[in-house]
């Protein structure tokens, strides 16, 4: 797999979650205005990935654990 389909599979995860898939669990984090990127301190997990605008999501794991941060009218948390 390469970086775009990477890409491409994360942001689809994201949708896919946002429409009600319950394979994923849905939650709002942070401040209504926080940045997506610097979820670290919700998280409990490092950035390992960060957004480049505001329709890309932010990666955070722990290595074990992952977390898609995105912005949905405020940041939003989904476990993967």
């Amino acid at each position: 797999m390469n970086t775009s389909q990477i890409i491409d599979e994360r942001n689809k995860i994201a949708r896919a979650a946002l429409n009600g898939d319950t394979r994923y669990d849905v939650a709002p984090i942070g401040e209504n205005d926080g940045d997506i990127n610097e979820m670290a301190k919700e998280t409990g997990m490092a950035r390992i990935y960060r957004a480049g605008h505001d329709n890309d999501v932010a990666v955070y794991s722990d290595g074990t654990r992952h977390m898609l941060v995105c912005d949905a009218h405020g940041p939003i948390a989904i476990s993967i």
